[in-house]
């Protein structure tokens, strides 16, 4: 079935997203189980809007592209995000109307994110989540959970950021960069492997290495090993960043698992 993608709401992160085959949506006029939807394939970089609200409006930290990564026959696979990132005025406009229709329709408070497509001045809202997601990792500069717990408590929002790009806040962290690009990328294990000890120490000596695994844990094919982050002038240099740790990751695993 050409057009179309099918998604689980049971499941998260991408893996369960994949073209439907005949056999999977019955007869015709048949109706899907309840946690199955289906979804037009849109064209459109995949991104994502960080925002804190409280009920009422919304402010958002950072605009993200996405990173996605195949694995089998699942193309929408989670694998990161890089933000902030410069969105187009008009599509910047449009999430911002999204925003103020769907925070006060929903009552949605604290921290969030709207996953988007985007193709230039087009803007094709995906879902909302509702909840902290992991790109706010990418704003620590301006304290998202402390921006998540006021929003909560008190319904206090912090500064609009401008263009996509985020504001220094009034209690920046020691040596935070607030004119950094920042990116995070889950690195997935390629096939079936178990963390020796060797393994274990040298990821847990790599700078920008988070979310590790345990010596002699049992990494299954196509499970998160570990994460990994970097920060640069831009989007592009994020991504080289990104993809040469990446890179030194799997050789490690390649060469120093039992």
């Amino acid at each position: 079935m050409t057009g179309w993608l099918l998604k689980d709401l049971h499941s998260s992160g991408g893996a369960h997203v994949h073209t439907p085959g005949v056999a999977e949506l019955g007869a015709p006029g048949q109706p899907l189980p309840p946690h199955q939807v289906l979804q037009r394939h849109w064209p459109g970089v995949p991104m994502s809007a960080t925002f804190v609200a409280n009920g009422h409006s919304a402010v958002v930290l950072g605009f993200n592209r996405q990173l996605t990564c195949r694995q089998g026959d699942r193309a929408h696979v989670f694998a990161g995000a890089i933000g902030p990132v410069p969105l187009a005025p008009d599509a910047e406009a449009e999430v911002q109307r999204a925003l103020a229709c769907l925070v006060p329709a929903f009552g949605i408070v604290g921290l969030g994110s709207l996953d988007l497509l985007v193709d230039g001045a087009a803007v094709v809202v995906l879902e909302l989540n509702a909840r902290p997601s992991a790109t706010a990792a990418l704003y620590a500069q301006r304290a998202p959970l402390a921006a998540h717990v006021a929003a909560c408590v008190s319904g206090h929002l912090p500064a609009q950021a401008h263009g996509g790009a985020a504001l220094p806040g009034a209690n920046l962290p020691t040596g935070a960069n607030p004119g950094a690009v920042r990116g995070l990328a889950v690195v997935y294990a390629p096939q079936s492997r178990r963390c020796g000890a060797r393994l274990a120490a040298a990821l847990a000596a790599l700078d920008g290495a988070h979310d590790l695994p345990h010596a002699h844990a049992e990494l299954a094919a196509a499970a998160p090993l570990c994460s990994i982050s970097a920060q640069g002038a831009d989007d592009a240099a994020v991504a080289a960043a990104l993809a040469q740790r990446h890179a030194h990751v799997i050789h490690l695993l390649e060469t120093l698992a039992p």
